[in-house]
């Protein structure tokens, strides 16, 4: 696809009878694209990067449920877990995830969790001085009743993902995050309690294997 002579990549989803229920949708259920497209309009609406709606459609069916969305790829973007920091100086390291913590901090303040927070879910772009952050595969996510609980779990999730990243560079994320310059007392306990659950996720993983 061609937008002023410049070619574009679109993602196709599709899926059939795929549905989550909720108190709005308790017996049939909406179907997971559904709360996608709606999360994205939502976010990009609030300044959260996600990728542009080319097209949603959904409808039933004597097969059931049928939905379809279309949309652009995240063009000059990357996916965090593609970006070889090594090539990177120290201060364009702190950077990036200084923005990066930033991005998923103002997700949460719009009561979304991801629930699904890896490195290959989070795109930057860097131009020149300019870092901007967003995210894809949104299908997961969904809006947040018990927002602190919701918010750490996407933390831990994401700290788990992010292990190869060092001790360092994961406690400068979660300064950020929180908009603290030093780890006081309280959020030690916090940063302790996701690294704990954090060592479950691992153990848990491992035993799968």
């Amino acid at each position: 696809m061609l937008n002023d002579g410049q070619p574009i990549t679109l993602y196709v989803k599709k899926q059939q009878n795929h549905v989550s229920r909720s108190l709005l949708h308790p017996f049939k259920g909406e179907p997971t694209f559904a709360k996608e497209f709606k999360v994205i309009r939502y976010l990009s609406a609030h300044g959260v990067i996600t990728p542009q709606v080319v097209f949603f459609g959904q409808r039933s069916v004597a097969a059931g449920q049928q939905a379809i969305l279309i949309t652009e790829n995240l063009a000059g973007f990357q996916a965090l877990d593609q970006i070889t920091r090594s090539a990177m100086s120290l201060l364009a390291q702190r950077k990036l995830i200084a923005k990066v913590a930033q991005a998923v901090r103002s997700m949460h303040a719009l009561g979304i969790q991801h629930r699904a927070l890896y490195p290959k879910h989070v795109f930057v772009k860097s131009t020149g001085e300019c870092v901007e952050v967003g995210f894809i595969d949104l299908e997961k996510s969904r809006r947040m009743v018990f927002a602190p609980l919701q918010a750490l779990s996407d933390l831990v999730t994401f700290n788990y993902r992010t292990a190869d990243w060092g001790l360092r560079y994961r406690l400068y994320f979660f300064k950020k995050y929180f908009s603290i310059k030093q780890l006081d007392k309280f959020y030690k306990i916090v940063c302790g309690w996701i690294a704990y659950k954090t060592q479950q996720k691992q153990h848990q993983w491992n035993g799968k294997k």
